[in-house]
């Protein structure tokens, strides 16, 4: 339920998009995925280094477009169309890992780094 509120958080952001979640579930959220968006003034890199600087661990969104990664080479068939979705989550997404039992201030903290970082936009 704390996850929660950071997730509602980021539905405020105007450049940062997450997963809609349908009403019925009830996710329990181990890790965020987030997607910067092409119209924000900054990159996900910008936004990924200033959280990792400030303490929070980031990662890729683990593929993102698999027939950019090394291994493609090995599967020619991944070469004979575009994947402009995952070339966009490729490009723009990243996780945040997130417990479900952080505390409230731990996301509190999280909340507040963020606006740190978006205010100066």
């Amino acid at each position: 339920i704390i996850s929660g509120q950071f997730i509602e958080y980021l539905k405020n952001c105007a450049w940062l998009k997450t997963p809609k979640v349908e009403k019925q579930a009830n996710p329990s959220w181990l890790a965020i995925p987030i997607i910067v968006s092409k119209s924000a003034p900054f990159s996900r890199s910008a936004l990924t280094q200033y959280l990792e600087e400030s303490g929070i661990e980031t990662r890729p969104i683990v593929t993102g477009n698999i027939a950019r990664h090394p291994v493609a080479k090995l599967f020619p068939e991944f070469n004979v169309r575009k994947f402009h979705g995952a070339d966009h989550i490729h490009d723009y997404g990243f996780y945040i890992g997130l417990s479900p039992l952080q505390s409230n201030a731990n996301i509190d903290r999280l909340i507040e780094v963020f606006n740190l970082f978006l205010a100066r936009y």
